[in-house]
């Protein structure tokens, strides 16, 4: 919850002075916001926190000792009541963070626009007391290693596009996205394949190639191609490759003997 007399607590932790001061001086535009310290590493905001209470933390990535993934890991396991925003110079970690921890991302050098938008929302979560204990529930749920998710939630400028695992064909690499071909067409997804695998449930979707993940159920056909090369057939209509290191676990995936 926020603040009583509505100021907004707030602690940055990085290891870059100039970044804690770009980040002091950006807060300066929004009035309610108050910074209570400025921390170098994980180790001295523990020791912070046994005597502050912030309602936001600001949080880097790539730090000496523990980086920021960890360290959030081991507040919410803890149940410290802030809300995480990562400001970080690495977009892989950014997206794991934004995606399982973080009520916002931003990526340095970020601008004024970038800023506030990550402002309102903190303020949004701080200002509505159950908006910000679904927050948190769904932050712990996501911390054990055997939840598998039920939706791609797909952020992009202006919009969030929520797609249910029940509508999804098949996952494809194309460079730093991974490409969610689903019943309404395709959408880009700002993740590594390897880390939407290890969140996708084993008995709905199978990995056929290095870049690509199909839904074991959309198999309509395994089909062999020249010099002992397979594909599968989708219900959709699409041919995905599976390569000789996955064809047999696809194969005993389907119960094919």
């Amino acid at each position: 919850m926020k603040s009583s007399n509505n100021t907004i607590n707030a602690i940055i932790v990085d290891d870059e002075v100039l970044a804690r001061i770009n980040i002091r001086e950006a807060l300066k535009l929004h009035p309610k916001w108050h910074v209570m310290t400025e921390l170098a590493d994980g180790e001295q905001l523990q020791t912070a926190l046994k005597h502050t209470n912030p309602d936001v933390i600001f949080l880097d990535i790539q730090m000496p000792g523990d980086n920021g993934i960890n360290i959030a890991r081991k507040l919410l396991q803890a149940k410290t009541k802030a809300l995480i925003i990562f400001i970080t110079a690495f977009n892989q970690y950014a997206v794991q963070a934004f995606e399982l921890y973080a009520i916002d991302y931003l990526l340095k050098p970020f601008n004024d626009k970038r800023f506030a938008q990550a402002i309102t929302r903190a303020e949004e979560h701080l200002t509505f007391s159950q908006s910000h204990n679904s927050l948190k529930n769904w932050q712990a749920k996501h911390l054990g290693t055997d939840i598998k998710i039920d939706k791609i939630i797909i952020r992009s400028s202006g919009s969030i596009r929520i797609i249910s695992i029940k509508d999804i064909f098949f996952f494809a690499s194309s460079g730093n996205y991974v490409e969610v071909h689903h019943e309404d067409g395709i959408h880009l997804h700002r993740v590594q394949l390897k880390f939407l695998e290890a969140k996708l449930n084993p008995q709905q979707f199978c990995r056929v190639h290095r870049s690509a993940i199909v839904k074991l159920s959309e198999v309509k056909e395994l089909k062999s191609l020249e010099d002992n090369q397979y594909s599968v057939l989708l219900s959709n209509g699409k041919n995905v490759k599976v390569s000789s290191t996955f064809r047999t676990n696809l194969m005993n995936q389907l119960g094919i003997d």
